[in-house]
């Protein structure tokens, strides 16, 4: 299993939306990361968003835009550091920023996460195995 996404290393975040049941992380030079799981990002001082707060009220005036505060905390950010882990197949990633935004897998039968730089891509498939593809090939 690779320790690493290296090609996510440098990049800085520039959208992160949900599309229909799907999150969309996109990042600079067309580096993707797409979920239908669980996510979430933290800092030093904690749980700052996570996946299932988008539309929430929490008491507040307007409902939770995650995808919004996830920009506004790693935006002006670049990646330091990817991981993924040896178990679990959660992938990890740290920004300069001090945020980390952790991609949860949460299924034993479900893929729950895919990167992609240009024609290869990993995906997090069943239990949290890892599965290499390249559109290039076909595989």
């Amino acid at each position: 299993m690779p320790a690493t996404l290296p090609w996510i290393i440098g990049k800085r975040l520039v959208e992160a939306a949900k599309k229909d049941f799907t999150w969309l992380f996109a990042f600079t030079d067309g580096v993707t990361v797409t979920t239908d799981s669980s996510w979430r990002l933290l800092t030093t001082e904690g749980v700052v968003v996570t996946s299932q707060d988008d539309g929430q009220l929490f008491g507040l005036r307007e409902p939770v835009d995650a995808g919004a505060r996830v920009l506004a905390v790693i935006s002006d950010s670049t990646v330091r550091e990817s991981r993924m882990g040896e178990r679990s197949g959660d992938l990890i990633i740290d920004f300069h920023a001090g945020a980390t935004l952790e991609f949860l897998t949460l299924s034993s039968g479900f893929e729950s996460w895919s990167a992609w730089y240009g024609a290869d891509g990993i995906v997090c498939t069943d239990g949290g195995a890892i599965s290499f593809i390249s559109r290039e090939n076909g595989v």
